[in-house]
């Protein structure tokens, strides 16, 4: 899908990541249910976003222009702030990969046939008991309902669009687009498409696309590099970077967010690249009982003598719901040749964030020069913790809603106008 000519950039500021009761000036685009018809991708993919945002649902739309279609799937997840910092973030995290695999599952849907099983029960009864000198009954329904739908397949192919933490709600969202272009940048990559024979101005063009937006924990992007033909394809990883107050471990575990926030990032550029596994299984279980009676009967007394008039009318009703959902992705398979990584800690210190890069530019260069080095160390080894004491239990407790929640990554990933 040609989404435009043109290789400048879109306009920053114009960018703003849509937030619950927000608006997106447009006279031409058109929302027909999940569907937005516009004249670009750029106007569709905002006004759907901010359809979402507005609705603050979890979802996907479907975007139509002249040129053909783009998908946008947006997902949530809560977490909980603790007296452990440590503990925060990686609910935070935990969040992020939640309202991932939602995104994941949605686009998966709009592009399978989800399996669907529903069975449903109703029983309904009625009991009298007549006597010489009156009437008496009891009534009651019961009703069972199982539902569960089914998605799984091999998604490639997207790129993250928005990321945001709510600090104060303590909600995060993920949003995924896939577009004709982002799906066939994984095979313009791999294709033998024709290299760019200038390294380093395709880095700075990569390191000036992603300053424009923010570093997501996840997902994926594409550039497209000025005067080239060349694709260029990121997977971003992330780990918190825990604190402790001892300093041997404190270092060692710079080292451990390092080697986790770039094998993540390894996954997700593979996921991108050759596929993942995505599965989504959702169900749910209910059932309701309703009764009203007017007697008792005793089961251990035989005869009329266990049938006992109720002083006054005695009414029921009880509901039992349970709602599952189950998520998995898994990516494997070997990074082509030429993937160079980097690593980035946040400001604020609490997050590692890993870039893992590839290009025909990079391959062609792979087998003539050594991999680029990557920042920081892998961790050191060695050294002795101080004195042992009494371990105590640590499982219990601790959540705090008060407690410090340095404010996650937030804000456009991707440029609209480029997909």
């Amino acid at each position: 899908m040609a989404i435009s000519g043109n290789s400048h950039a879109v306009d920053v500021n114009a960018l703003v990541a849509a937030e619950p009761g927000g608006q997106v000036e447009s006279e031409t685009a058109q929302t027909n249910g999940d569907t937005v018809v516009a004249e670009t991708m750029e106007e569709g993919f905002q006004v759907a976003h901010q359809d979402l945002m507005n609705q603050n649902t979890d979802g996907v739309r479907t975007i139509v222009v002249g040129s053909g279609m783009g998908f946008l799937s947006t997902g949530t997840a809560d977490y909980s702030t603790y007296d452990n910092l440590n503990a925060t973030l990686l609910s935070k995290k935990a969040a992020f990969n939640r309202a991932a695999m939602t995104a994941k599952s949605g686009l998966l849907g709009a592009f399978s046939k989800p399996e669907i099983a529903c069975e449903q029960i109703s029983e309904s009864y009625v009991e009298t008991v007549d006597t010489g000198s009156e009437s008496v009954g009891n009534v009651g329904q019961f009703s069972a309902e199982e539902c569960a739908q089914e998605v799984q397949g091999s998604l490639s192919g997207y790129v993250t669009f928005d990321v945001h933490d709510d600090s104060e709600a303590k909600v995060v969202r993920v949003t995924l687009i896939s577009t004709e272009k982002t799906r066939n940048a994984a095979d313009t990559s791999l294709g033998g498409h024709m290299a760019g024979s200038d390294l380093q101005g395709m880095f700075n063009a990569v390191m000036t696309d992603l300053r424009k937006g923010v570093l997501p924990p996840l997902g994926g992007k594409v550039i497209s590099v000025p005067d080239s033909n060349e694709m260029v394809v990121i997977g971003f990883g992330s780990a918190i970077n825990r604190q402790n107050s001892n300093a041997t471990i404190q270092r060692r575990l710079e080292g451990v967010a390092q080697n986790q926030a770039r094998m993540r990032a390894n996954a997700a550029l593979l996921g991108i690249l050759q596929g993942e596994e995505v599965y989504h299984r959702g169900e749910f279980e209910e059932s309701q009982m309703e009764t009203t009676e007017q007697f008792t009967n005793d089961p251990a007394i035989d005869g009329p003598e266990g049938v006992k008039k109720m002083d006054e009318e005695r009414s029921e009703f009880l509901n039992i719901m349970r709602d599952t959902q189950s998520f998995r992705n898994a990516a494997a398979g070997n990074l082509p040749q030429g993937v160079v990584n980097r690593s980035f800690k946040s400001d604020d210190g609490y997050w590692t964030y890993a870039l893992a890069i590839f290009s025909p530019s990079l391959s062609e260069a792979a087998g003539a020069a050594a991999a680029a080095p990557e920042s920081g160390s892998a961790g050191e080894s060695g050294g002795e913790s101080g004195a042992e004491k009494e371990p105590t239990g640590l499982a219990g407790g601790g959540m705090n809603d008060s407690a410090a929640n340095p404010q996650g990554p937030s804000g456009s990933v991707s440029d609209a106008d480029s997909l």
